[in-house]
This record gives C-alpha cells, sequence and structure tokens, in this order.
C-alpha cells in the first residue's frame, strides 16, 4: 500500500487494508483474488459495538496503531466498501488526497464521500446487513509467473543481508553506528 500508494493514510484504512488483502489466496494458476469477506472478522462485526463513522474518521494518527477506536472488523468492512462499491468508485481517493493537503478528516469526508459521512456510515450498515462482499480474481501478468532466477549471492551481498537483519534488532545510536561503520 504504502508503495504504490503515497501519502499518510489514517488509521482505520492501513488496518483495513491490511484486513482487504490478508484474504489473498491463489485459487488458480494464473490468478489471485483479494477481497474476500474476513470471515474472522463477522462475529466481532454482528456482536460487536458499532463505533460511529465520523469518530472512526476523526481518529489521527498514533504510535499504536492496534488501538484504535473501532474494531478491526469494523475497518475491514470500511475499506472493503469503499475499495469495491460501484457507487463509491473514486471516493476513498478523494478523502486521503484531501487529508493528505491538509483538510480535516471530518471536512474531507463531507466533501469527498456522497451524502456525507451520515449517508456513509448508513450504507456501510446496509452494506453489512446484505453481506454481499466482492472480491476480484485479476491475471497475473506473465512476468510473475515466470519461474524465479535464482544466483548465488557475491560475498557483499550476503553481507548487508545479516547487517540489514542485525539492523532490524537494535534501536541503539551507538550500536548502529558501528554496525554503520562495519557495513561501509
Amino acid at each position: 500500500m504504502f508503495e504504490y500508494m503515497g501519502g499518510q493514510f489514517p488509521p482505520w484504512f492501513d488496518e483495513g487494508f491490511a484486513e482487504v488483502i490478508s484474504t489473498a489466496s491463489f485459487e488458480r494458476e494464473g490468478a489471485i483474488t483479494y477481497g474476500k469477506a474476513a470471515n474472522e472478522r463477522r462475529y466481532e462485526l454482528q456482536q460487536g459495538t458499532w463505533t460511529a463513522t465520523a469518530q472512526m474518521f476523526a481518529e489521527r494518527t498514533s504510535g499504536d496503531r492496534h488501538a484504535g477506536v473501532a474494531s478491526y472488523g469494523q475497518y475491514w468492512l470500511t475499506a472493503h466498501y469503499l475499495l469495491f462499491s460501484p457507487n463509491r468508485r473514486g471516493q476513498l481517493r478523494r478523502y486521503i488526497t484531501a487529508i493528505n493537503t491538509g483538510t480535516e478528516p471530518d471536512e474531507a469526508a463531507e466533501s469527498s464521500f456522497t451524502g456525507g459521512i451520515t449517508q456513509l456510515d448508513n450504507d456501510l450498515r446496509s452494506y453489512l446487513r446484505a453481506a454481499d462482499f466482492r472480491y476480484v480474481a485479476p491475471p497475473l501478468p506473465p512476468e510473475v509467473m515466470r519461474e524465479p532466477t535464482i544466483r548465488l549471492l557475491r560475498p557483499s551481498e550476503a553481507a548487508a543481508i545479516s547487517s540489514q537483519a542485525e539492523a532490524s534488532r537494535t534501536r541503539e545510536v551507538e550500536a548502529n553506528e558501528a554496525l554503520a561503520v562495519r557495513a561501509a
């Protein structure tokens, strides 16, 4: 998501997009499906507390993205609806563009989503009740389906892998400075 869609994303979309993609599967040669219903979230959506969409959209980014105001099920539902509903095509992009250009989240939602945030909340509840969760199975490009080319790593490449692994384990300035010298 971060590689192909530049910008900052609200916590509900970070987690909701991850949930949408988490159901990806290879069901037939040359295709991948994604966007299937996150069945493990069904119970929390049916039995859990519904957080008003306006409250969820007002949530700011935080250091701990797992401490959101809504459930992961509601994050999934919102992301899925905005990504797959033909009636909402382009609206999520408008919203993300607006918040990335400095528009407050509530104002961005009102101007980006047809009918505003209240209508979006109503539509999400209807989407959940209908339980008609579409998914896609796009064909994979031929270059993805080719047999991989395997080669031996050069000694410097092999050394870089262990340095990278070590760098991911430490946050101490002195250790990272020493690691940078060794890596160079």
